[in-house]
Order: structure tokens, then sequence, then C-alpha cells
């Protein structure tokens, strides 16, 4: 499962803006690993959560076809939250517990990024959502991942911002 994890977390790093049905649909993937891994007993088999989150990420990407602005609304939560999940994860706070705190406050902030900002927005949520998920998939040792996290951060903002900027080029 770390192999499709860091696949879809790089295709968010480097695609998810100019191609927001895969942003939509890769936050719908995210959100499933991490809650049902969150939520469901540790005796679940494996392919019943990937099974999971790649039904949430084809009903994110349906959703994106038919219902755009709600689907980006609610992929503006949820990748705004899984990010504030993956970060307060990766920072070891020592209080797993609230990590359901991170999901709702990263989750507005996400959402309302998405509405005013959208395309700024589309890149730097789905560069924060991959790296998280590229990150938390690696094997490496404590504070490399963190490295990675901002790394990889700055990956997707540098790759998606120049293909933002000459998107405007050629509409102007």
């Amino acid at each position: 499962m770390a192999y499709v994890s860091i696949a879809v977390g790089l295709a968010l790093v480097l695609f998810g803006r100019r191609l927001f049905w895969l942003f939509v649909g890769g936050i719908g993937f995210v959100a499933g690993v991490t809650l049902v891994g969150k939520l469901a007993s540790e005796s679940m088999d494996h392919w019943i959560t990937l099974a999971i989150a790649l039904l949430a990420g084809l009903l994110g990407a349906l959703l994106c076809v038919f219902l755009q602005k709600l689907a980006l609304s609610v992929a503006g939560f949820l990748g705004g939250g899984i990010a504030a999940v993956k970060l307060f994860e990766l920072m070891e706070t020592g209080h797993p517990e609230y990590w359901w705190l991170a999901l709702l406050a990263g989750g507005v902030v996400g959402a309302l990024l998405v509405l005013l900002l959208f395309g700024a927005a589309l890149v730097l949520l789905s560069s924060v959502v991959g790296a998280g998920l590229v990150a938390e998939s690696t094997s490496i040792p404590s504070p490399w991942p963190v490295a990675v996290f901002f790394l990889l951060v700055l990956v997707g903002i540098a790759v998606q911002s120049r293909g933002l900027s000459s998107g405007k080029r050629r509409s102007g």
C-alpha cells in the first residue's frame, strides 16, 4: 500500500492543480485511507482500507464532474484537514488523541482557500497533501520525513506555479 500512497502523493504534488479532478479524487483517496485508519479496528485488512479509499476517490471525482463547486469545497476541507492531520502526526506532539482538532482547523482553512483563491489554493493544498502522503509512506527515520515533507511542498509549489503563470500568459 505504501507504493500506491507514494504514487498518489507524487501525482498530487506535481499535477494537483492542473488536473483538479485528480486533486479531488486524490484527496478522496487520502481521506479514505486516513479516516478509515483512524476509525476502523486494527484488524481490518489492508485491501478493505484500499477499497474504501478508492471508492472515496471515485466519489470525489464524480462529484467534481457533476457538482464542481461543492466538490471543490469538500476537497478543500478534506485536503486542508488531512494535511493538518499529517503535519500534526509528523510533529509527534505527544497528544495523538487530538488529531480531530487538526482535521477541523485545517479543513476550514482549506475550504476557505479553495473558495477564495482557487488556483493558488489547489497548488498549495495538493502540494501539502501529496507531500504528507509521501512523507508518511516512507520508512526513513525521524526527523527526515519532516524534511521530505517540506522539500516536496516546495517542489510542488514551484512546479505547479510555473504552470499557473504560463497559463495566464496564454489566456491574456
